[in-house]
């Protein structure tokens, strides 16, 4: 499915993504008294590539992250990054800017969040990401409700900023004033 895809946006979801462990390694502590909480915690720790050995990148792509980081990117293996390229291939579906417009004044994240937790791809990719690390059902669906919880917000920002933009580049270009005669021109007559 990597034709879906360009080599920017690979480059970009791959470095994107890593703000995902980054952010719920900070959330679950292994300190912590809550034992739910250090099992995420040790699992999302595996998302985690540090030697950077397991994912199978581009020369490229390789070469255009290390110019990018400047000590804190998190970088993530290749289980945990065909979890996340085929979520967001299927948040493409959802948000499209002909659909931005139907979710107005609605919370979409519990809405995205059961699109996602039902989709056969997706279950599919998690299963094969968390494997048997958690035993519990319950459990499995909480950390996949946060991990899609952080991504969903991440892309909805950008979604919602590109809606804007293009909503303003579009009205600006209907209200464009050149060519009309100034205000005081046509008062001095």
């Amino acid at each position: 499915d990597d034709a879906s895809l360009t080599k920017d946006e690979e480059q970009i979801l791959y470095y994107a993504s890593g703000y995902i462990p980054k952010k719920l390694l900070k959330k679950f502590k292994p300190e912590s008294t809550n034992k739910a909480e250090v099992l995420f915690h040790d699992v999302v720790l595996t998302w985690t590539d540090t030697e950077n050995t397991e994912i199978e990148l581009s020369s490229d792509i390789t070469s255009w992250l290390d110019k990018q980081d400047r000590g804190g990117l998190v970088r993530i293996n290749g289980q945990f990054y065909k979890f996340i390229k085929i979520v967001d291939l299927e948040l493409r579906k959802f948000w499209s800017n002909s659909e931005v417009p139907k979710y107005k004044n609605q919370n979409v994240l519990p809405l995205f969040i059961q699109r996602l937790k039902s989709n056969p791809s997706v279950q599919a990719q998690w299963k094969n990401l968390i494997g048997d690390k958690i035993e519990k059902e319950i459990l499995s669906e909480t950390l996949l409700e946060e991990t899609l919880k952080v991504w969903i917000l991440m892309r909805l920002k950008q979604v919602i900023d590109t809606y804007i933009f293009t909503l303003k580049e579009t009205t600006s270009s209907n209200l464009s004033r050149k060519g009309t005669p100034a205000l005081r021109k046509t008062l001095d007559k």
